[in-house]
């Protein structure tokens, strides 16, 4: 059953404000949905998201079906640099957008969840040594700056139909 799709917001980084877990279903072609899971760390951790979600997914997974091509209004989170990486993989595609959207709403998370941040202020990029980077401009260098951020950490991973991603914002030195 798809769920229509409805503005993402993220989540608080506070465990007294709610909700800690928030689930979506997005339809991107007749037969195609991504499902995104954001949640506070404090109620999962990776293995028991794999439990939970492990056999649900492996039953909806099918890599060799054509992936659809993402609906604009998903595409308008992602700047052209970030689209040309992910199509550069048709197969691979549907993963890498996931682990960039996983990685934006993980920033936002780590940034203190502030309204008003736009999405393609934050670029995730690969460097020279093959790792993924922020390149952070206007709304979400604004709020990194008003922190005191020196570096933003990243780690992304998609395997068994799981996205996931982790920031860590450090202090300047």
């Amino acid at each position: 059953m798809a769920v229509p799709a409805r503005p993402v917001t993220p989540l608080t980084a506070s465990c007294s404000e709610q909700p800690l877990l928030r689930a979506t279903l997005i339809r991107v072609g007749p037969d195609e949905h991504a499902f995104a899971l954001v949640m506070h760390h404090i109620i999962g951790d990776g293995e028991s998201l794999a439990l939970l979600l492990g056999d649900a997914l492996a039953q909806l997974q099918d890599p060799a079906r054509p992936r659809a091509a993402l609906p604009a209004g998903m595409l308008k989170r992602y700047t052209e640099t970030e689209q040309a990486y992910c199509e550069a993989s048709p197969k691979n595609a549907a993963k890498h957008y996931a682990a960039r959207f996983a990685a934006k709403e993980a920033l936002a998370k780590a940034l203190g969840s502030p309204g008003g941040m736009v999405w393609l202020d934050a670029e995730v990029v690969t460097s020279e040594q093959g790792q993924p980077e922020f390149v952070i401009r206007g709304t979400v260098a604004a709020r990194a700056e008003a922190l005191g951020v020196g570096n933003i950490r990243m780690s992304l991973s998609h395997d068994a139909g799981l996205a996931t991603a982790f920031v860590v914002c450090e202090g300047k030195s």
